[in-house]
């Protein structure tokens, strides 16, 4: 859609420290964890011959366990991990990436601001299908279809009724990062009245007649069909989805989470859906995971949750390798990391 090109200039990507080109005799010591799903035999079929290429500047070495990487943590000066603590005292280190996407992982570590990379931006098109799979499902009542179904009920005047097109359908996207970016520019293609809430909000972005740039919920005219989370773990955002917020979107809604567990208070989810006062919910996140079998949330009404599966890494360990080969390239020419989109 052309307006998304408009706004190209305000989706720029977000580059981390700019250093001078390497110029030292020794080579850049690069320390790479190779167990919890990023084996060695990862590393060699998919960067390989990248590696090769950058041996004559950079000594890499592949730890199997984690005694053998805290050996080697204090003399690194590029680090490859989810393990951000052991990088603490390293002082010299030029960054370290992690192989997650939320910027909680990063606000524990003051010490290393500006020196963590993360796979931020690179599942964004995973959980904006993640996100369109279920306003289909639920804009178009296939779970009613599929509930009929099992029961051998032919329903057509109530499905008919309750379908609704896709420009009849009003979403909120709640937050503008990289993956409510994406979440926007596939929805709007489909035609879907969209708000968006950002923290960053800009007044003087010109609003489509589509898409709406908002500063709170209270300025969507009727009932909102969907609110989509997509705004990062902090402070601020830490059980922001309380009962007075799940009043406001009102209870025609369907509220879709795809950032973190936290920022919902489950309690008051709980107590909306089992009341009635929210019309459905979809969690690919919780609170606390994995989600255990006492949770009342198995028991909610109207809820799908899946196991944090939105943005599989699977699908995108290619990626997250070929962004760590390019920000050692970065070190060794003397410019900036790239931490994906903002």
């Amino acid at each position: 859609m052309n307006y998304i090109n408009k706004t190209a200039k305000i989706l720029l990507s977000n580059s981390l420290n700019r250093f001078s080109a390497w110029n030292d005799d020794r080579k850049i010591k690069v320390l790479v964890k190779t167990w919890d799903g990023f084996d060695n035999a990862l590393w060699s079929n998919i960067t390989g011959e990248k590696i090769a290429k950058l041996e004559k500047y950079a000594q890499f070495i592949f730890t199997f366990n984690k005694l053998d990487f805290i050996k080697n943590i204090k003399n690194a000066d590029i680090v490859f991990s989810d393990s951000i603590e052991t990088s603490v005292n390293n002082k010299k280190i030029k960054f370290i990436q992690v192989p997650l996407s939320g910027v909680d992982y990063i606000e524990k570590y003051k010490s290393l601001k500006g020196k963590i990379v993360t796979s931020r931006g690179l599942s964004s098109d995973l959980i904006s299908e993640y996100v369109l799979t279920f306003i289909l499902l639920q804009s178009k009542r296939i779970n009613i279809i599929e509930d009929n179904m099992k029961n051998q009920k032919w329903e057509q005047s109530a499905l008919l009724k309750e379908m609704k097109k896709n420009s009849d359908v009003k979403i909120c996207v709640y937050g503008f990062g990289s993956v409510g970016k994406k979440i926007v520019e596939n929805l709007s293609q489909l035609g879907f009245i969209i708000y968006i809430i950002d923290e960053n909000y800009n007044n003087k972005i010109k609003n489509d007649t589509k898409i709406h740039f908002i500063k709170n919920l209270s300025e969507i005219n009727g009932n909102i069909d969907f609110i989509v989370l997509a705004v990062p773990l902090t402070k601020k955002t830490k059980k922001m989805v309380d009962s007075k917020f799940i009043e406001n979107i009102g209870e025609n809604c369907c509220l879709i989470n795809i950032s973190r567990g936290e920022i919902i208070n489950e309690k008051d989810l709980i107590y909306a859906l089992k009341n009635n006062l929210l019309k459905s919910a979809v969690l690919d996140v919780v609170s606390n995971e994995p989600l255990l079998p006492s949770s009342e949330l198995w028991n909610c009404p109207n809820l799908i949750i899946t196991p944090h599966v939105a943005g599989n890494i699977n699908l995108i360990k290619e990626q997250i390798l070929e962004r760590f080969i390019n920000n050692v390239w970065a070190v060794i020419k003397g410019s900036s990391l790239i931490d994906g989109s903002i």
